[in-house]
């Protein structure tokens, strides 16, 4: 996290979120998330961003299994 001066915000700098999802018979396939460049008003929403790639990573294992 860094200072956007020019818009006076939080920077969101590489925040990023990978690993292994385990689909049918139990294939591993990749997943890589990556949020860069983007601004929040607040360090509640800076969090907001990192719980929306939690829910992400969620629902791409979710739908993985099926």
């Amino acid at each position: 996290m860094g200072q956007d001066f020019l818009n006076q915000q939080f920077a969101v700098a590489g925040q990023t979120l990978g690993g292994y999802l385990v689909g049918d018979q139990g294939c591993l396939r990749t997943f890589f998330l990556v949020v860069n460049g983007a601004s929040t008003p607040s360090l509640d929403s800076f969090i907001d961003v990192i719980n929306d790639l939690s829910q992400i990573s969620v629902l791409l294992q979710q739908e993985a299994s099926h």
